[in-house]
């Protein structure tokens, strides 16, 4: 212990009677010495970083407090210009279907972009700046802006000194205004974490996180071969990786075309409608559709799904086409993050949340969380929680006269453990996610063998799938895959 008080108290004299490093600097040139010296570390220009591992699908997991569902990364590899503050990542991981897909994204000063078969896209100013922090989530490109000498009078990158989790920590703060916390661990003097404030817009501000570990020699360096990153201290990524120090990179620039780009809004929605029966529309569009369904006293929205951009487009669509009575309900068919991204902008809008029992504490908590790195719908329009569960395999029924409505768990589901289905008795239909999507196999298989199940369990009488991926189908359409085994 009095080691480590002399550490943290007593100022450090360089040799040759050199000007003295601060407490904080002292830490930043120990890091740097421990991982090859201060010269060494500032002198890299440039880096790749290559692996596989693992990636954690956060927010897909089968029920809200279960394991996150793991897919493998195939290949990971990043590239950066230290000089010019330029960064690519591409990643082939395989998706919910067991399909190896390649995302490539990127960053260039200000500008952040992806890259795809239709060319590069700039992307909003808010995943520009988790960029920026993502840029210095490495012991090299942190340690070399810390190192920097800031101009007399200007405010030191470098503060607030202390211990935590026994660790050596202080905060950073970038040229470009990332805030960073840096972790050193007080025997190696490694990098052992770095964290900042990102944003996700299911749960708002997030603390996101490096960890560091087994530490190799590259390139007369020592660097991690293992990183594991998580959201809210929950582990989303696994890698085992190698590092090539002042690697040929290429041109990291942004192309002329996307640099010159004004940064884009928020995401775009198209809400389309179609009448499937009498009050009862598809709200479609794109990737992920909600339902409207008039009844006698009120109207009720199926599926809050992906952004506020998407719910609010689809709630004000539904209010047009049923302007004389209040939508009073969101049902929400499961609580995967693609599925539930409107719900925050549901209850600012003023309705009320049908969901499963299971869902409860998840939702309690996602209408809960602050909302500041972005300022969503509900943020800017502060609204309490109305939440109705339906517990355990109990129906819930809305509706009376003229159309009911049935909302129910369908069976135990492997994709997500609390889907609610909704039936629409005198139409013959049944509104699903993610239960039956057509041509896609693994686990949705299964799912669409308990769907099947379910329905000839409970002798409901359904003619049509009303899905909230892809078009309307029979009945006979599910048969027929559930039969052919996909």
């Amino acid at each position: 212990m009095k080691r480590r008080l002399v550490w943290l108290f007593v100022v450090t004299v360089a040799v040759g009677g050199c000007e003295q490093l601060s407490p904080e600097m002292q830490l930043i040139h120990d890091a740097a010495n421990a991982h090859g010296g201060v010269e060494a570390v500032e002198q890299v220009a440039t880096l790749r970083i290559e692996g596989s591992g693992n990636n954690f699908r956060l927010g897909q997991n089968p029920t809200p407090d279960a394991a996150l569902p793991r897919a493998a990364v195939e290949s990971y590899t990043v590239e950066a210009d230290l000089r010019n503050h330029r960064m690519r990542w591409e990643i082939a991981s395989a998706n919910f279907a067991g399909r190896v897909n390649t995302a490539v994204t990127a960053m260039d000063g200000d500008v952040a972009f992806n890259i795809g078969q239709e060319g590069a896209r700039r992307v909003a100013a808010w995943v520009a700046r988790d960029r920026h922090a993502e840029f210095y989530h490495h012991p090299l490109t942190l340690l070399q802006v810390a190192l920097v000498e800031v101009e007399e009078g200007m405010p030191p990158r470098v503060g607030n000194l202390r211990q935590e989790a026994g660790n050596d920590v202080a905060d950073i703060t970038t040229p470009d205004g990332s805030e960073l916390t840096l972790h050193v661990d007080p025997e190696s003097r490694h990098v052992a974490r770095i964290e900042s404030t990102a944003y996700n817009s299911n749960l708002g501000d997030i603390e996101t996180a490096t960890a560091f570990r087994d530490y190799a020699a590259a390139g007369g360096l020592l660097l991690p071969g293992a990183i594991t990153r998580t959201i809210d201290r929950q582990p989303v990524t696994f890698l085992r990786v190698s590092h090539t120090v002042d690697a040929d990179v290429g041109d990291l620039a942004a192309p002329a075309d996307v640099a010159s780009a004004p940064e884009p809004g928020p995401p775009a929605a198209n809400v389309t409608d179609e009448e499937l029966a009498d009050g009862v529309w598809l709200l479609a569009g794109q990737s992920h559709h909600s339902v409207l369904i008039e009844l006698a006293e009120n109207a009720v929205l199926v599926e809050a799904p992906q952004h506020d951009a998407r719910t609010l487009a689809a709630i004000a669509r539904a209010r047009e086409l049923v302007p004389d009575k209040p939508l009073s309900h969101v049902v929400n068919t499961h609580h995967h993050f693609d599925h539930s991204g409107g719900i925050r902008a549901a209850v600012a809008e003023g309705l009320t949340v049908i969901t499963h029992e299971t869902n409860r504490d998840l939702f309690e908590e996602l209408a809960s969380r602050p909302h500041t790195v972005v300022t969503d719908h509900l943020a800017q329009q502060p609204a309490e929680l109305m939440l109705e569960t339906v517990a355990g395999d109990d129906t819930l029924e809305l509706g009376e006269g003229r159309r009911t409505m049935q909302v129910f768990r369908m069976g135990d589901n492997p994709h997500a453990d609390g889907t609610l289905v909704v039936h629409l008795p005198g139409e013959r239909m049944l509104i699903q996610a993610d239960m039956f999507i057509p041509g896609v196999g693994g686990e949705f298989a299964r799912t669409a063998a308990a769907l099947l199940a379910a329905i000839e369990e409970r002798n409901l009488r359904v003619d049509q799938l009303v899905p909230i991926h892809g078009g309307v189908l029979p009945l006979s359409a599910l048969e027929e895959a559930v039969e052919a085994g996909n």
